[in-house]
């Protein structure tokens, strides 16, 4: 059985928290990629942060979310999720895309550089979503 397992990268090192599987596991293939890259900017405030996601499967063939935030032009922080069924990961992806928008996380409008931009993937409508 596989029990949720949460990796946390910190200035180069990689904390590991929670059970590790005790089988071997299966390759996994997923419907459809998501990804979400959101921003929140206030010169007042002196905030400009990002905030993104997404949901791919790792070498060992796990479901992954990969969370990364921080100060926009910084490496920020990444939180990892495995998850046994792309439901799972789809509800949390969808849930914190909802708590995003909520508090004030707006799409950015161009990307910055041309290797910004995502592969074609699925479109997150973030009104919808509400």
């Amino acid at each position: 059985m596989l029990h949720e397992i949460e990796s946390i990268t910190r200035n180069r090192f990689i904390i590991v928290v929670g059970l590790q599987t005790q089988h071997a596991r299966f390759s996994v293939m997923i419907a459809q990629p998501y990804q979400l890259y959101v921003e929140r900017k206030d010169r007042a405030r002196n905030m400009a942060r990002y905030y993104a996601m997404s949901i791919e499967a790792n070498l060992f063939g796990e479901l992954c979310l990969t969370r990364r935030w921080g100060r926009i032009g910084t490496n920020g922080q990444t939180l990892i999720h495995h998850f046994e069924r792309e439901q799972d990961a789809v509800a949390l992806f969808l849930d914190l895309t909802r708590r995003k928008c909520a508090r004030g996380y707006r799409p950015r409008s161009t990307p910055a550089r041309e290797s910004d931009s995502f592969a074609p993937s699925t479109v997150i409508e973030l009104e919808a979503i509400r």
